[in-house]
């Protein structure tokens, strides 16, 4: 699960954000943009780095082949 919230939203508290990480279950990733509001409603378009930073690593770490995924893990 990957989960992006931005500090000020007001839709979706920050707060939402940290308790669905501490809660157990599957496994999560969580990126937090500070500053930011309602991510859905950003008058200024895409948030810079967005995709290329979170979303494209985190696609492809669940595309890998399960023994590809934990050598590169072991890695990090």
């Amino acid at each position: 699960m990957l989960v992006v919230n931005g500090e000020k939203d007001s839709q979706v508290p920050i707060s939402d954000l940290y308790m669905l990480m501490q809660s157990g279950g599957s496994a999560k990733w969580s990126w937090s943009i500070p500053m930011e509001d309602t991510l859905g409603a950003r008058r200024s378009g895409p948030i810079p780095g967005i995709a290329e930073e979170v979303i494209t690593p985190w696609v492809k770490a669940r595309l890998e082949p399960a023994s590809e995924n934990k050598q590169a893990r072991k890695g990090d």
